[in-house]
């Protein structure tokens, strides 16, 4: 198998200037190549039982046919701690499953102060600190300096700082102590949108950004749009950080909600009808009734190859899962992802191409069979870059 990987010199050795390299698994975890050549041959999998950011990277690639994730390691002791983004899909080489990977890492300074008028852009790096002080001290102290007002990781009041253990139960939040001991799993935003579990299920994926509206106890529908960063500390709890992404309350309009049901049920419906050819025709049609001028519809199969797409035809027939959003989301997967258990809503953040601002929008999907999904987004609030937590 040496021939998918060039190990003529050592050019994917750590600190290369590309800060990138390739491994090949097998389905069941052997190793087939690695740029340490002395562990090829052995299990990952049992090699990863010391570190748990590690076992759970590698757990998910061996459940999951493809995919990416995010997950520290130190892989000097001592030394830096490094963030590790892995992507990953399974192919079949004469009969055998094989995983090739593509592993990429970052090495900073996390170790850094911040004062009170904390930037939303440095979310990441105060979870970093989070996660080196529990990674040392504890779930005990880390939950009790959470809740520390004047504690070391006391910033901005407009901050939110918060525990939760792998089912969704809060253990500290320094804002709504009252919170503490109950779980959070069904806890929905405005839009009805369970933000918690949604911090569970990136946590299992090694962490990243979740948007979510709070709600403000009026009359007029206002609500709180929020940008967190969450990060497992082991595989029993994770931490997180949240900030404004506005400093100012913004309306939301359930009828969003149901523009893009309608949307992607009316598409439903003609596949139906018509059959997958003529329903993806329809699709690209900008002026058939079908595409609708508030909503974009779009319909991509499991392997992320875009198979229609009102607003851009240029990708049709290309694979998309390499589309990432300005924080290392992967949208496009978290559509299929979604689209497999059975449809549902999940937020999608882009950049608009002549303000080049971030626009956040709800989409909806669901599955037509058990290889495509039709999708559909409806834009919810716009920002501004420097507010907006990009890095």
């Amino acid at each position: 198998m040496t021939y998918i990987v060039d190990t003529s010199e050592d050019y994917f050795s750590y600190g290369h200037a590309n800060n990138y390299f390739p491994a090949l698994y097998d389905a069941e975890g052997n190793i087939l190549y690695y740029p340490t050549q002395e562990i090829i041959g052995d299990n990952i999998q049992s090699l990863s039982r010391e570190d748990s950011e590690v076992l759970l990277h590698t757990d998910a690639i061996f459940t999951q046919s493809d995919g990416m994730m995010k997950y520290l390691f130190t892989p000097f002791n001592p030394g830096p701690l490094v963030e590790y983004t892995t992507v990953w899909k399974t192919i079949n080489v004469c009969g055998r499953d094989l995983k090739p990977n593509i592993i990429m890492y970052e090495v900073e300074d996390w170790n850094q102060n911040f004062s009170e008028d904390l930037a939303i852009d440095d979310l990441s790096n105060l979870v970093f600190q989070m996660y080196q002080y529990g990674k040392a001290n504890g779930i005990n102290a880390t939950t009790a300096e959470i809740q520390n007002q004047r504690g070391r990781f006391a910033v901005d009041p407009n901050i939110i700082l918060f525990a939760y253990d792998m089912n969704a139960t809060n253990l500290a939040h320094s804002q709504t102590p009252d919170r503490i001991g109950k779980n959070q799993m069904n806890a929905g935003d405005a839009y009805g949108l369970r933000y918690i579990s949604r911090m569970v299920d990136l946590c299992e994926q090694g962490g990243g950004y979740v948007h979510y509206y709070l709600t403000y106890p009026d009359p007029d529908e206002q609500a709180r749009l929020g940008l967190a960063y969450v990060m497992p500390v082991d595989e029993n709890w994770f931490i997180g950080v949240d900030g404004p992404v506005q400093d100012h309350p913004v309306s939301h309009d359930m009828n969003k909600r149901t523009a893009v049901v309608h949307t992607v049920q009316t598409a439903q419906e003609y596949v139906l009808a018509f059959g997958r050819e003529a329903a993806l025709a329809k699709m690209m049609d900008p002026t058939d009734p079908l595409v609708k001028e508030d909503t974009h519809l779009f319909a991509l199969n499991y392997n992320g190859i875009l198979l229609a797409d009102e607003t851009d035809s240029s990708d049709v027939g290309k694979d998309v899962f390499y589309r990432t959003d300005s924080y290392g989301n992967s949208p496009i997967r978290e559509v299929v992802m979604v689209a497999r258990t059975g449809g549902g809503y999940l937020y999608i953040e882009s950049e608009h191409p002549v303000t080049h601002q971030h626009v956040l929008s709800l989409a909806y999907v669901e599955p037509v069979d058990d290889t495509w999904c039709i999708a559909s987004t409806i834009p919810l609030d716009a920002y501004a870059v420097s507010s907006g937590g990009a890095s």
